[in-house]
């Protein structure tokens, strides 16, 4: 798939370079990019825990701890970052949360 919306992806991880979970964030990336789902049911098929209500699909990362929110194009071959969301355990109930700029 291609992928846009890379500057989220730097922005978060500059924040974030030290948690131990970091390198989630860098993997789920590199699969994406190299997978080219046609659609929902292969998508579901290798991320069960998604949220996909295409074209909206929320990955969850980090024991839950991090949603990485896309819009995946599944015709075209595109996934669009919308937002890394991180929730702390101590504050579930409120987020932290980084937009991007221009995709």
């Amino acid at each position: 798939m291609r992928l846009i919306g890379l500057d989220i992806i730097d922005g978060f991880r500059s924040q974030h370079a030290r948690e131990t979970w970091a390198w989630e964030v860098d993997a789920l990336i590199v699969e994406i990019t190299n997978r080219a789902w046609s659609n929902e049911e292969e998508l579901r098929r290798d991320y069960p825990s998604a949220d996909a209500r295409p074209p909206n699909v929320t990955f969850r990362i980090a024991g839950g701890r991090v949603l990485v929110e896309c819009l995946v194009l599944f015709q075209k071959g595109i996934v669009l970052l919308k937002k890394l969301v991180l929730k702390t355990a101590h504050q579930a109930s409120k987020t932290c949360r980084h937009k991007g700029g221009a995709a």
